[in-house]
């Protein structure tokens, strides 16, 4: 399959990412980090209490994927989880963005093919980011999994714990901050990462200032298009706090 976009160790894949991966070979991705939509509900409910912006048609048409009930959410979890662990490296890390609505969800579908849940790594949004009108959530959780004993971690480990605002200016509407992904990327310490739900960029581009090589995936051509253009020019914001 041809790339949307290759240069410096960096990958790109214009496609549903389900038909994308057979076609990369067994066991060749030590780190896997994902971003998948959610679909637990959180963004509809923040809409209803206007406590995020309202989204243009460009966000609203990546989000077509997030209204999944759970049995369905489930099995398309585990076609991703299959193609992952045939991927992955013995060892390989495997971390999976979710929120607390389908943290067991996510876990069901990911252990059912075989990794193992080894902790899970918190996103503190600080204020930024925060949704809601009762308890105002401003946490997203991360769970890491590993293919058969987990690959160690460098320098004693990893605390985890990441705290960091939400990259503003973005036309992704669930973008995450570059500094939280190299953070598990330094975490890893191994390439290629796959990111099979690239949006925007943001892991591609974390990996090229890391001199990491990745693959990345995104169904919608706007959003690589976007990435491409952020590879070229070097500009993301980290989102540290």
């Amino acid at each position: 399959m041809r790339p949307y976009y290759a240069q410096d160790g960096i990958t790109l894949y214009h496609g549903d990412a389900l038909e994308v991966l057979p076609e990369l070979a067994d066991e060749s991705i030590p780190t896997i980090i994902g971003d998948p939509p959610y679909c637990s509900g959180g963004r509809q409910q923040a809409q209803a209490r206007n406590t995020i912006e309202k989204a243009n048609d460009r966000r609203d048409s990546w989000f077509l994927t997030d209204n999944m009930g759970t049995d369905s959410y489930i099995w398309w979890m585990r076609q991703f989880a299959g193609q992952f662990f045939r991927l992955g490296t013995l060892g390989a890390h495997l971390y999976c963005f979710t929120d607390w609505r389908q943290y067991s969800n996510v876990v069901t579908a990911i252990e059912t093919k075989g990794w193992a849940l080894r902790g899970v790594v918190v996103w503190d949004k600080a204020k930024g980011g925060a949704m809601g009108s009762f308890w105002r959530n401003n946490h997203e959780w991360i769970p890491v999994f590993s293919k058969g004993p987990p690959r160690a971690l460098p320098n004693g480990g990893f605390f985890n714990t990441w705290r960091g605002s939400k990259p503003q200016d973005d036309d992704h509407a669930t973008v995450k901050p570059a500094g939280l992904v190299q953070y598990l990327m330094r975490a890893a310490s191994i390439g290629p990462i796959l990111d099979p739900w690239a949006g925007s960029g943001t892991t591609l581009f974390a990996a090229k200032e890391l001199r990491l090589p990745a693959i990345g995936i995104e169904s919608v051509e706007a959003y690589c298009e976007q990435a491409a253009r952020r590879l070229d020019q070097g500009v993301l914001e980290l989102g540290m706090a």
